[in-house]
Formats: structure tokens, sequence, C-alpha cells
């Protein structure tokens, strides 16, 4: 099972080469594994889950992380399969370094060791942290079929795995080039790990695949259960909800459900956020939102009119149909404002995993919502819508029905853009109301193009039950269609409110007058009908027109941000060898400076020196000059008394005066 076993290596799982240098490529969490602790992201699983006298599997052990985990936190019993012997004997270095004892690893193809497990084998948790990318797709698809008899009854399957743009059975398909669209995930550049991806996964299309084979999503990713009996009108609770009922049911999840924190194998095109409003019609309600919806509803106003409209026109206790519920917000607004019984209906997978999340924020007043994964036409089929994941730029509310399109050939235009078929089953509404018994008050209707198709299916409940009908319309094609089967069904309709792009959203009431107008109307639209058809045509090409140019833009905004990149790179690398020199400048400035101040200090030492011997000399001098003083002062006595001695009479002093000079003479 699996490929490429030889690119398993030790340095795959460590990151460093032989000679302990990095290898630039590799298993993540290295820093945490030599701590002993496990990468942040896999506890954040684990954590949710009671391994308290569990019996656990693990596919890809890898360095034995998760192992230590479950086994510190109380596992009954331990079995890791992996099928890389570097794994192996770094796992039980790891694990002897810790002194965990208990844990058996095999060396072994998952598939194979599935195929040899024995009957009495049965597990409670089993772990794929980072396996199923790895595994053909055909492969992992049998050992879903096997794992199943080898799971209690209130067993959970643990999954983390990259979500990519775009399902990708990479081994068959070859990788699709919308996953090569603003790539995180680098390993199919890398000739060290290209190829081992080779299953990738939007998050809608793991929950079909798992679900394909029996395993239904607890949370959007990370965990799931054995599915029970699905049935055609499969109720879908909120995440919060199913967790709750879950731990119910004896599956070992502890603390509060907390939204999955999912690793994006792309960078996305708008980072959505979580946003409580304080006023309008919104308040106190909790939305994911991004930049443009948030200040598109900057108030807090959404639905006004069609929140008061309702109120004044039905009973308490009404029940509402959301057919299209886009992210659910005029759901929790017919609930929060009128506490009327929801049940809220969107076939895009994306959609309704917003859905899903914005219910479980607003767990107080989500209860009385039911949700419903499925999709209304004129009639009951499987057909191919278009869908995108970027719900946050507004791209994924236009769920185009192939065969709903006013244009010619629309298909190839939507594809290039992201959008991605979806295989749908299509009900009518009339199905529903028959097989449930649940009979709507309230019909709200926005699905982009398709509105007329919605009523055509569920003309017996209109006939027979009358409930209000809001649609919102997005073309007079659309108005003209919609118009149609509203008068054969005598519905009178007003326009509620318009929106600055053109839609508008219409009341529909039932009207005994309409049965009389009928008729004449039916003569109005045949002509109004031919031209609306031929405006909606050039509205709905200039659309597409748009759409391309607008697609074109993109991908010359994305070849000029590689460009300005690879630009970026060459000028930072400039700027680190002009750093590297200035580096090396001042280091010699330094040394150069070092010296400077050491002569500087000889010198002044020199200097005091010089200054200390002056001072001595100046007093010397000082002295000298003392003693120089009273020498001349003698003197000056001496040539006094001289002069004296000289002008004498006395022969006393003048003999021996005349005996001196006589000396000196000679």
């Amino acid at each position: 099972m699996g490929i490429y076993q030889e690119k398993y290596t030790t340095s795959y799982f460590t990151g460093k080469n032989t000679d302990g240098t990095p290898a630039g490529y590799g298993v993540e969490g290295f820093e945490e594994f030599m701590n002993g602790a496990i990468r942040h992201q896999d506890k954040l699983i684990l954590s949710k889950i009671d391994f308290a006298g569990k019996c656990v599997l693990e596919f890809g052990f890898g360095r034995g992380e998760a192992i230590k985990y479950v086994m510190d936190h109380g596992a009954k019993h331990y079995d890791g399969v992996d099928f890389a012997l570097p794994a192996l004997e770094i796992a039980q270095n790891f694990l002897r370094h810790h002194k965990i004892e208990g844990p058996e690893l095999h060396v072994s193809d998952a598939l194979e060791y599935m195929k040899r497990c024995s009957a009495d084998k049965v597990y409670d948790v089993v772990i794929m942290l980072d396996f199923v990318e790895h595994i053909p797709r055909s492969e992992l698809s049998q050992l879903l079929m096997l794992l199943k008899k080898h799971l209690s009854d209130t067993a959970v399957i643990l999954i983390n795995t990259p979500v990519y743009r775009a399902d990708n059975d990479v081994v068959t398909e070859g990788l699709n080039p919308i996953n090569e669209v603003s790539m995180i995930d680098r390993s199919n550049f890398i000739p060290e790990t290209i190829g081992m991806h080779c299953n990738l996964y939007t998050v809608p299309s793991l929950q079909k695949y798992m679900s394909s084979y029996g395993y239904n999503n607890i949370t959007e990713v990370h965990y799931y259960e054995v599915s029970s009996k699905i049935t055609p009108f499969q109720l879908e609770k909120p995440f919060n909800l199913r967790w709750e009922a879950a731990k119910e049911r004896g599956i070992p999840l502890i603390d509060p459900y907390e939204p999955d924190a999912l690793e994006y194998a792309y960078v996305r095109d708008f980072m959505p956020y979580v946003q409580t409003f304080n006023a309008g019609t919104l308040k106190d309600l909790t939305f994911i939102m991004n930049d443009s919806y948030s200040n598109a509803f900057e108030h807090g106003n959404y639905g006004a009119d069609f929140i008061l409209h309702m109120k004044k026109f039905t009973e308490k206790n009404s029940v509402v149909f959301d057919v299209g519920g886009f992210m659910g917000m005029s759901s929790l607004l017919a609930k929060k404002h009128l506490n009327y019984k929801v049940y809220c209906f969107e076939p895009n997978p994306w959609n309704f995993n917003r859905i899903m999340h914005n219910l479980s924020y607003n767990n107080e007043i989500s209860g009385d919502v039911e949700t419903f994964h499925l999709g209304f036409g004129d009639k009951h089929e499987e057909i191919s819508l278009l869908f995108s994941d970027s719900i946050d730029n507004g791209h994924s509310s236009s769920s185009l029905l192939t065969w709903g399109s006013a244009s010619e050939n629309p298909y190839e235009t939507f594809c290039e853009m992201g959008f991605m078929t979806e295989s749908v089953k299509v009900y009518t509404l009339d199905m529903f109301t028959d097989e449930t018994g649940v009979i709507p008050h309230v019909i709200k209707i926005g699905i982009k193009g398709a509105e007329a198709l919605i009523l055509a299916g569920a003309t017996e409940t209109l006939q027979k039950h009358k409930p209000i009908l809001y649609i919102e319309l997005h073309s007079v094609l659309d108005a003209t269609r919609c118009m149609r089967v509203l008068s054969d069904l005598s519905y009178d309709a007003s326009v509620l409110s318009q929106e600055s792009d053109g839609r508008i959203m219409i009341a529909a009431q039932y009207s005994d007058k309409m049965i009389l107008q009928s008729v004449s109307v039916e003569n109005k639209l045949i002509a109004y009908e031919y031209e609306s058809i031929r405006l909606s045509k050039a509205v709905s090409d200039q659309t597409i027109l748009n759409l391309s140019k607008g697609l074109k833009l993109e991908k010359e905004n994305h070849l000029n941000t590689q460009e300005n990149l690879a630009q970026a790179q060459e000028q930072l690398t400039q700027t680190q060898e002009q750093l590297a020199y200035t580096q090396e400048q001042l280091t010699q400035t330094h040394e150069h400076l070092a010296d400077t101040q050491e002569q500087l200090h000889q010198a002044q030492v020199q200097l005091s020196d010089t200054q200390r011997q002056l001072t001595q000399t100046n007093w010397q001098l000082a002295n000298t000059q003392g003693h120089l003083t009273q020498i001349r002062d003698q003197l000056a006595a001496t040539q006094g008394q001289l002069v004296a001695m000289e002008m004498s009479t006395s022969w006393r002093i003048t003999a021996p005066m005349r005996k001196i000079k006589r000396t000196l003479s000679k």
C-alpha cells in the first residue's frame, strides 16, 4: 500500500541530512519531537479524545509522537502500522528514551495488515494524521472497507490532511493545475518528495468520500464515526450538536465542541473571521464573515423588509422553507425575530459547511433550524452543478445549474475561474412535503437563476397550502419565468426590495382576483418573455465576458506578483550582499577604532607623565630662582660693603683693600 516507499528516509522524518545539515524538506514538528512533545496541530486533534482504557490503531505512526501522547493519556492498547523501516527505528528509539513500554509497532503495508488482522481485534480510536494524502485512493478505499469490521460500536476515526483547491486523485489524473495555484504545499516540486502527496481532497470531497464508505463526519474534517442508514431526506445537524450527540452515544469525545483548525495547502483569497453583530436585524447573531460581507452589513442590517413583511402576513408558529440557504442568515433571522420553525436547504457543499458553522456559533437559537444538504428542481434527477470553494469572494454563491444558464456555453468559462462540477441529487419540493409531512407556510427562494424550476416542482404544495413566497430574482428572464408560474397558480406578486446590482426580492401571495386576470396576463407575458429572453441573453453574455476579463486580470496579477516576487528576491539577495560588505567594513572600522583608542590611551599616559615632570621642573626652577635672589641680595650687600670700604679713610680698612686689589690685579 502506498507508493515511493524508498522516499520515506531518515532525512524525510528528521528534516536533516546524514551530516546534520538541514535537508530542506520532510515531516514538520521535528523540534517538538526532540523535546518529547507533538506538533501543535496534531495535539489539538488528539486532545479532544478520551484515550483512557481505549484500544488504539494508528496508520503511519512516523516518529512516534502520537504513540507517546496516547500512552501518556491512558490507552489500554496501541497498534501502530508504518511501511517505512526508518520510521520504526526512530519511533523505537524515541519510546525507549521516554521509557514507554507496551505499544506494538508493525512495519507493514496498512492494507496487508488489515487483511491479516485477527477477527478479535477491535479498536475504539483510529488515528490517521497526515496519512490519507500519501495513500492511493483505490487502496484507501479498500482499507476503509476492511477497517469497519474491526471497529467498536462507539469508535471514532481521526483524520488530518491538507485542504486543497480541487479534489485530485493524482495517481490516475496527474496533478490538477488548479492545485498548483498559490500552492503552499511544495512537496510535488521537490525531487526528494515529488509524488508522495498523491491523494488530495477539498473539505466537501473528503466528507463525500468518507460518507460513500460508511463514515459520517462529526466535525468539518477531523472526526468521523460509522454512519447509520442514510435516508433520501437526511437531516444534517450543526457541528456542535453532532458533537454532543456523538458524546451521548458513547463516542470518546471530551470538552465542548470547537471548530476544526484546518491546514490549507494553498494561499486563500480571503481570510474569514468570526463576527458578532451589535446592531440592526443581525444584532447578537454571530457569523463567519470577511471584510466585503462585513462592509455590506455595516450596521447589521440584512433582510429587514423580508422579516417585517413576514411578521405582518404570517401567523405564530409558522414553518419556513429557506431554499438556497447560502450562509444561513435568512434562516437565523426568521428564527431570531419570529421564532418560526425553519427548514434550510442548500446543495452547494461549501455553502452548506458554512451554514453548519454559523448555526454552531448561534447555538441558543439554531435548535429549530433543520438543515438539508440537497437541491430542489422541477423533477427528481441527478444533475451536474457548478460550484466554487471561493465562498468568501461571492463566487460560490453562483451555484449555476448548467441547464439553467442563459448563456449558450458557460461551462468552460466557469471552469477556468475555478468552478468545479459536482453531481447532486435534486428532488421536487412536492416530494419533500409528501415524504416528510412538513407543510410550509412561507417559502423563501434564492438560487441564482433556477427559481422557476423550484416553483414548477412545488405546484401541488402551492395549490393546496398556498404559502407566502419570497423570491430573489437576478434577471428579467428569471422574473418572466417566475411570473408565468405564479400567474398560473393565482399568485399576486409585488416588489419587496431592490439591491444596487439590480437584484430584486418579490413577495407573492395567493389571490382569488388573479384567477380572472390570468388570461390577459398570459398574453402579455408571451410578448414580454420574448423581449426578456433577448435582453437577458445579452446581459448574461456580458456577465460572462466580464467574468472572463476578471479571470484574465487575476491571472495577469498572479504573473505580475510572481515577477515582483522574483525581483524582490533578487533585491533581497543584493541587499544581503551589501549588508555583508557593510558588516565587514564595520568590523574593520571597529578594529581600527580599538587601535586608535589604545594609542590615545598611551598618549594620555605619556602626557600625564610629561605634565608631572613639568610640574617638578617648574618647582625646581622656582627654588633655583629663590636661591638666585638670595645670592643677588648677598652680592648687592657685599658690593655695598666694598664701596663703603673703598670710600673709607681708615688705614685699617684701606690697607686690606689695597692688598685685595693687588691680588686681583695679578
